[in-house]
């Protein structure tokens, strides 16, 4: 799993998020992919598509609060997508804020929740409160 790419790259932060990623959603494995999201975040600064995945690896590592503080930081710029707003819920929802998870999943719902990955399809039920 890109592990020899990983040794020979080790500050590549596209490289270390994916693996983060591929970690939580394929192995559920967020305990070894929390250190290279924190390589990654590092490496690239605040990208977008790294603060979503540190955010789902503190949400799956029982770190709502922290999860909700990298997922806010991808509201301001107007460019959230439904995905975005649906992972913010999945937090809301996991810290016992539920009116802030019903507002974060209306907003997901209205940007059109579609394609959704096996992993966002469990997120999506857990958002809902279900």
């Amino acid at each position: 799993m890109c592990s020899s790419d990983l040794a020979q790259s080790p500050e590549h932060g596209v490289l270390l998020n994916n693996v983060a990623w591929l970690l939580l959603t394929e192995r559920g494995d967020a305990a070894r992919a929390l250190p290279l999201i924190h390589r990654a975040v590092w490496s690239l600064g605040p990208d977008r598509a790294v603060l979503d995945t540190k955010g789902l690896i503190l949400l799956a590592s029982d770190r709502p609060a922290d999860a909700i503080r990298a997922l806010e930081t991808l509201r301001p710029d107007g460019e959230e997508t439904a995905v975005d707003w649906l992972h913010l819920a999945a937090a809301c929802r996991a810290a016992g804020r539920g009116k802030d998870a019903d507002f974060a999943l209306q907003q997901a719902r209205s940007k059109g929740l579609k394609d959704l990955s096996p992993y966002d399809q469990r997120l999506l039920e857990s958002a809902a409160g279900r």
